[in-house]
């Protein structure tokens, strides 16, 4: 009966090999797929094992025993596998029978006495995995006392000539040139992610060349520079999908290329420097890996981002190198030729999770770090030298800036213990038994084809989840809670926001990213809004339209006009000692953690413009430190400095001072107040409530994905998005 199942699913593995291209492996030359060169199988009647890489395959040419009902049959009967490696034995290789977890170690002799379950649903296999070497497997049909998996070690080179293989996607699966052809769900999954955004985001290129998102008469209007076309050499479809640009504002290739750039160009062919974007945002770009310019990215790189390809090429890992394939991800492309060109050009070679993946078409090679968060830090940690100079190395003795800190947050963090990265980015697959499709509650199908049976929750979702992709993230992230007290004319609101969810920062990442708690009051649930007279007030990176200090002329702000706001704070003296990550926790002190305490003091509105552009306020202006204007009816997301509440942030400026720069433009991390783990954070604040019996105290915790001031240069239109949302 066993005998029966096998050869059923071994025909089905010759017509699916007859028309098959090794998924994770090229196509043959051209990308034709190559129909007259199958796998073929052993003749011996019963043994069913795909004879690709046949000295490979294990020793399964004992006789088929015909007489042995499986029901009558002991369920474990032991079995001695030799284990070799290029033909000599090796210990410490794992040792696992197909839908089953229990694993055994080789000795120093290369052998191991294993329990084999003749009762397994499906094919019954022996695997026998090596760091060193492919996966293999052994097919037993029948009962016998021996069996021997002969290895060979894959070349440790990487081979510079490997061109990455298309993930596919939706509507171009055709076989398995394309990953997607068996991992359908996966590929779902991951074509809805940011992960195959990563090399298109317009606002990677509008950063990296120096645009905006104008359109040419706008461009003109704002004075910028209008290019029609990309230059030579840029990827086919640069700048997102619209290769037409406006130049306006700096970018990573005129700001890190000494001299900088022509006008009205982007240095694409002249560069020699490129900030490192690729390495992360565009890794699979043929050829040499690392210190590639984004200009370069094409067909595949371009348009694919982070694939299946890249993350399963990863053999290594080295925190201490370069993020990215520059150094930190130790990317693998297989040399060997192809044992069949139905495989492709080299011989397969991917790295995953598991150690009983035989299937020829994968190539496969156990790795633990495809389990562990330090896949991840490959591109979520980045600590960046100074492209424009001058770091301050009291405050920096290592020279380079913490830009991206998601990993070291989650590793110094409660959660590092017992949840990684994937726990939450890539949740478990409840519809899937395995990767490759098979359906749960269908042990029968199982095989070198289809799989092995998972433990629930084993099979992760490739969805590689995050704010962008599912909003309930930033709800989950965040806990807000208002105290009011409402004594004589005054409502005093004590508001507290902790981080409950993520096991990292909020917000992380890309430090253009901020969190603004926004404190209101009004007069019963729906009544005029009650006047902030003190407390905390949210900073200038809470976006403003003008800024000015105490002695600057507060009658005059450029371009303001009737109903305009002016929102004024003092600055009381002290700095704000807060526990943040990293240098911020206990080596700063509070003036150098870059916190000064705002409080408000109260605002006017604009009433009238004169010709000569002094303003008159609808009430004087109160005294104080400083003074933000905040346009009525200006675009972009709301201009908020000024208003009560706090900000959570990591704040990079650059050489001339200004602040939420781009991290190419960084000479120096200022502060870092987001919420770490577990940490919350209280806020006070006071409005008039004279008249009001029944005054409501109201917080908004919203998350901005850019600074105001560069959404406004860039033409972007990102949305505040609101995290949590109290009233009381």
């Amino acid at each position: 009966m066993i005998t029966q199942r096998l050869l059923v699913a071994a025909t089905a593995l010759l017509v699916w090999t007859s028309a098959a291209v090794g998924c994770g492996s090229e196509p043959s030359p051209g990308g034709d797929t190559v129909e007259d060169d199958t796998v073929e199988l052993d003749a011996v009647e019963g043994d069913t094992r795909p004879e690709a890489d046949s000295a490979d395959a294990g020793d399964a040419s004992a006789d088929v025993d015909t007489q042995m009902p499986p029901d009558t049959s002991p369920a474990l009967r032991p079995v001695t596998v030799t284990v070799t490696l290029d033909e000599v034995p090796v210990a410490d290789a794992i040792v696992i029978q197909g839908n089953h977890t229990r694993q055994w170690r080789t000795g120093t002799d290369g052998t191991v006495t294993v329990d084999v379950d003749f009762t397994t649903p499906g094919d019954i296999v022996l695997h026998a995995s090596h760091p060193e070497a492919r996966t293999l497997a052994d097919w037993l049909f029948s009962y016998r006392e021996t069996s021997t998996i002969a290895l060979t070690r894959f070349s440790s080179v990487d081979n510079i000539d490997y061109r990455f293989q298309h993930p596919g996607e939706p509507g171009d699966r055709g076989d398995t040139s394309r990953c997607g052809h068996c991992h359908t769900t996966f590929n779902d999954q991951w074509v809805a992610s940011a992960h195959r955004e990563s090399a298109r985001n317009p606002w990677l290129w509008d950063v990296y060349r120096g645009t905006s998102r104008d359109d040419a008469a706008s461009c003109a209007d704002r004075g910028g520079i209008w290019l029609d076309s990309p230059p030579a050499g840029l990827g086919a479809g640069g700048n997102g999908d619209n290769p037409a640009s406006c130049f306006i504002g700096g970018g990573v290739l005129a700001e890190t290329t000494p001299g900088g750039c022509p006008p009205g160009t982007d240095c694409s062919e002249t560069a020699e420097s490129f900030g490192g974007c690729a390495d992360c945002h565009a890794p699979s770009i043929d050829g040499q890996l690392g210190g590639r310019g984004l200009h370069e990215a094409s067909g595949i790189a371009l348009d694919y981002g982070v694939h299946c390809d890249v993350c399963h090429k990863v053999e290594s890992l080295d925190l201490d190198a370069p993020a990215g394939v520059a150094g930190r991800l130790g990317i693998l492309r297989p040399s060997e030729p192809s044992p069949s060109l139905t495989l492709g050009v080299h011989k397969p070679l991917t790295f995953g999770p598991h150690h009983d993946v035989s299937n020829p078409r994968m190539g496969n090679v156990q790795r633990d770090h495809f389990r562990q968060a330090a896949l991840c830090a490959g591109c979520h940690e980045h600590n960046q030298e100074a492209f424009a100079g001058g770091i301050d190395l009291q405050r920096w003795p290592d020279g380079k800036l913490p830009i991206h800190s998601t990993y070291t947050e989650w590793l110094e963090g409660p959660l590092s213990s017992g949840a990684t990265c994937q726990s939450c980015h890539m949740p478990p697959e409840p519809t899937l038994a395995n990767g490759a499709e098979l359906p749960p509650g269908a042990p029968d199908f199982a095989s070198t084809t289809a799989g092995w049976s998972r433990p629930p929750g084993d099979t992760k979702a490739h969805t590689f989840q995050g704010p962008k992709t599912k909003p309930s993230m930033l709800r989950d992230a965040a806990f807000v809670t208002v105290s009011p007290e409402h004594v004589a004319n005054t409502l005093t609101v004590t508001a507290w926001t902790q981080n409950v969810g993520p096991g990292h920062a909020i917000p992380t990442g890309e430090p253009m990213r901020a969190m603004f708690l926004v404190v209101s009051a009004t007069c019963g649930s729906d009544g005029p809004a009650l006047a902030a007279t003190g407390g905390d007030a949210l900073a200038d990176i809470a976006g403003h339209d003008d800024m000015k200090l105490a002695g600057d002329d507060w009658t005059r702000f450029a371009g303001a006009q009737v109903g305009d706001l002016v929102r004024v704070v003092t600055r009381p003296g002290p700095y704000r000692d807060y526990v943040g990550h990293g240098r911020f926790g206990s080596v700063f002190s509070a003036v150098e953690k870059g916190v000064p305490v705002e409080h408000v003091a109260g605002q006017s509105r604009v009433s009238a413009v004169a010709t000569d552009g002094t303003l008159t306020f609808d009430a004087p202006l109160p005294p104080g430190d400083v003074a933000y204007l905040a346009r009525a009816a200006a675009p972009g997301p709301e201009a908020l400095a000024g208003r009560p509440g706090i900000a959570f942030a990591k704040v990079l400026t650059n050489a001339t001072g200004q602040r939420m720069v781009p991290h190419h433009e960084a000479v120096d991390v200022v502060s870092d107040m987001r919420l770490l783990p577990g940490q919350g954070a209280t806020s006070t604040h006071t409005f008039d409530a004279t008249g009001c019996a029944n005054p409501v105290a109201k917080a908004r915790l919203v998350y901005r994905r850019a600074p105001r001031w560069l959404a406004l240069e860039r033409g972007w239109q990102p949305a505040d998005i609101t995290m949590v949302e109290v009233s009381r």
